[in-house]
């Protein structure tokens, strides 16, 4: 299924509010497109290379950096941003892409708001070798928790924070797990790096798949940083 943007602020990031067949998840937001069949587009480049490529470390930061220029916590009531954990992992890793770029998102607002203590994970095989919609659903599902299932979340806007998102499986399945707090959130959005797609598969739904969008600003960004 073709998930169209339909939401869009400033021109800076995509949203989809249509991702999560679970009804968990308000919403999802990403910087831009990781398009899977030009991996030689530029922007495609820089998104993998923060989690496959040489220089890592290098582009790491500077997804951290991205991150925070593009997502503004203050329009959020009492947000809490919560990392993912990698499909082979128990916990979060704080050092990791995913990690940083959620620590990175949460220093824009002015009172700590990063935890990567809420949510547990069994270890599932990963999605990137595992195809087909219903095989990644089946593998993901149930795999995360709340290691206290009294977490007091009432009031709280959570901020999930991914790599990449295809089908907001791994996102849908977090929101799950916060939602069976005593005390559940009040909303919970979804924020990636990339939305993975093809441009095929775009073309046939009749939609121009690009990062035009990023302004040159966030390439200087990125390329700039040390």
């Amino acid at each position: 299924m073709f998930h169209r943007p339909d939401v869009a602020k400033g021109g800076l990031r995509l949203g989809f509010s249509s991702l999560d067949g679970g009804g968990n998840l308000e919403a999802v937001y990403t910087i831009g497109w990781r398009i899977k069949d030009r991996r030689d587009e530029a922007w495609t480049q820089r998104f993998s290379a923060a989690k496959f490529g040489p220089n890592q470390e290098h582009h790491v930061r500077a997804a951290a950096r991205l991150a925070a220029e593009s997502f503004d916590l203050r329009r959020f009531e009492r947000p809490l941003v919560i990392p993912g954990v990698g499909s082979g992992d128990s916990r979060a890793d704080d050092e990791g892409l995913i990690g940083q770029v959620a620590q990175s998102i949460a220093s824009t607002y002015r009172d700590p708001v990063y935890r990567s203590d809420i949510l547990g994970h069994h270890p599932h095989p990963s999605l990137k070798t595992t195809f087909g919609r219903d095989a990644r659903r089946e593998a993901v599902d149930g795999s995360f928790y709340l290691y206290d299932p009294y977490e007091d979340l009432e009031g709280v806007s959570a901020v999930l924070v991914d790599d990449f998102v295809t089908n907001a499986d791994t996102l849908g399945d977090m929101a799950r797990a916060l939602n069976t707090s005593s005390r559940p959130p009040r909303r919970i959005i979804g924020v990636c790096l990339a939305k993975n797609e093809s441009v095929a598969y775009a073309a046939s739904q009749l939609f121009e798949l690009n990062n035009l969008h990023l302004p040159e600003r966030f390439a200087e960004l990125w390329d700039g940083t040390r």
